[in-house]
């Protein structure tokens, strides 16, 4: 048993021995214009060849095998390359190979969800954060209230930064009146828009800046035209 195991993991391994090559290949020949379509076709290539390799299996067992180690590659393949910083001209590359990862196991899981539910754990989790996350973005903004505030936390993010956006998303009824601040904080914490602790928000008088208001105001008028 340990034998045909180790038989099927090397075989399906093999799949990406030529997304590797054509990696390495691209990496340094980024100025290609149809750079996206190459890496596109190679995918649909990939996937023919994982579907051959299903269709032509005898067991529930390899069929999950191959479904499963298939399905955890790409995302280590993702994790990889978001993370390895190159040259700006190979951005596009890297970009074009994470979201034909993304898009691969989107139609494995429409394909062998049934088959193997459990490979596809880590998608579904990611999917249902999403929808509660954006159920609570609803619950605590109003209209373009959270646009603003993630525009700001991108660039502003001190504790007087936070304590501002939030102040004048209220003034401006772009938070409802019912969240309170210690609610709002815990919306940070929750989804990793803080990493240390927050203490009481200071009042508006505090912070005001000229600054402040008008960065505010810029984006309050930018996204109230979306």
């Amino acid at each position: 048993m340990k034998k045909n195991r180790a038989n099927v993991k090397r075989n399906d391994n093999s799949s990406f021995i030529y997304l590797l090559r054509d990696f390495k290949r691209l990496e340094y020949d980024s100025s290609r214009e149809d750079i996206v379509n190459i890496i596109s076709i190679m995918a649909k290539r990939f996937r023919t060849d994982i579907k051959s390799k299903v269709l032509n299996s005898n067991t529930d067992y390899k069929i999950k095998f191959i479904v499963k180690i298939v399905v955890y590659n790409l995302r280590m393949c993702q994790n990889r390359l978001s993370k390895i910083k190159t040259r700006p001209e190979v951005q596009l590359v890297v970009k074009a190979y994470i979201d034909s990862y993304s898009d691969t196991i989107k139609h494995f899981k429409k394909e062998y969800a049934e088959i193997c539910p459990e490979a596809f754990t880590y998608e579904n989790t990611q999917e249902a954060q999403k929808k509660s996350k954006s159920s609570e973005i609803a619950r605590i903004f109003r209209d373009f209230g959270f646009q603003i505030f993630s525009s700001w936390i991108e660039i502003k993010n001190t504790d007087s930064d936070i304590a501002y956006v939030y102040r004048k998303l209220k003034e401006d009824k772009l938070i409802f009146d019912y969240i309170g601040e210690s609610e709002f904080i815990n919306f940070l914490y929750d989804n990793d828009y803080v990493d240390h602790i927050i203490g009481k928000l200071k009042s508006l008088h505090k912070i005001s800046a000229k600054g402040r208001l008008f960065e505010y105001n810029s984006l309050k008028e930018l996204h109230s035209k979306n």
